[in-house]
């Protein structure tokens, strides 16, 4: 039992849950926003555990134990959002927009909490390939949209995971054109990585100053769910690291 607690893991999602609250206020609308921020939370988490995992790829006795620490924000942000699902009522209504200052709030805690979690590791959690890559693509996006007439920044938000997932897979197929030089493998599969990472974390904090986006989503037409196809890109890097390290054997 004591195996599924890791502390890092459960202090991250539990204040950036706390920051999400925060930005949106009390009733039906903390409700929305948790629900609508907790998928994103969780893939960060996971994704920055792996990045941590990468850093010390070299040492595979490590690498079970820390594949294992790796899904537990997934995991615990899983654990939340049925516990909020499971208490939540028919009655719930979604109340006026409260004080101005709460998104700022929920910003401030959620990089509060990012930065005191991941302080040790921001070196390796810059990844300025998969940075520049997501630029290029959410600009395009944008440029796209202007040139069509419509100026709607959150259809371009709703767009935040297929960009992961396409630099995601830029990632993988270098990763995999490179596997019989397991020092290339690295630096490949940080783009895959960083890119879906980099782009939950724009939407975690879209979501954060624009409680608002998450309500208008939970009323919308159904969108496509990402999630299940960026875990399965977790577990294809997972897969690609361990054929890289036996290599190194």
């Amino acid at each position: 039992m004591f195996a599924l607690i890791d502390l890092t893991s459960l202090l991250f999602v539990l204040f950036s849950s706390i920051a999400v609250v925060l930005a949106c206020g009390s009733g039906g609308n903390s409700k929305v926003g948790l629900l609508a921020a907790l998928p994103e939370i969780g893939i960060f988490g996971m994704y920055a555990g792996l990045v941590i995992m990468m850093s010390n790829m070299y040492d595979p006795a490590n690498l079970p134990p820390a594949i294992a620490v790796a899904f537990m924000p997934i995991l615990y942000a899983s654990i939340i959002g049925f516990v909020v699902v499971s208490m939540s009522s028919s009655s719930d209504q979604s109340e006026a927009p409260e004080a101005s200052w709460r998104p700022f709030a929920g910003v401030a805690v959620f990089l509060a909490t990012i930065s005191a979690i991941f302080y040790e590791h921001a070196a390796a959690m810059l990844i300025p390939e998969a940075a520049l890559v997501v630029a290029v693509l959410f600009a395009t996006c944008l440029g796209a949209q202007r040139f069509s007439g419509r100026n709607d920044p959150s259809q371009v938000f709703s767009l935040l995971p297929s960009i992961g997932l396409l630099t995601g897979g830029i990632g993988l197929i270098l990763a995999l054109i490179n596997i019989s030089d397991p020092k290339s493998v690295g630096p490949a599969l940080a783009i895959s990585v960083g890119g879906i990472m980099y782009t939950s974390l724009i939407k975690i904090l879209w979501l954060l100053l624009t409680p608002r986006y998450a309500e208008q989503l939970d009323g919308s037409s159904p969108a496509i769910d990402w999630a299940p196809s960026r875990l399965a890109f977790f577990g294809l890097s997972i897969l690609i690291l361990v054929l890289a390290i036996s290599d190194l054997g």
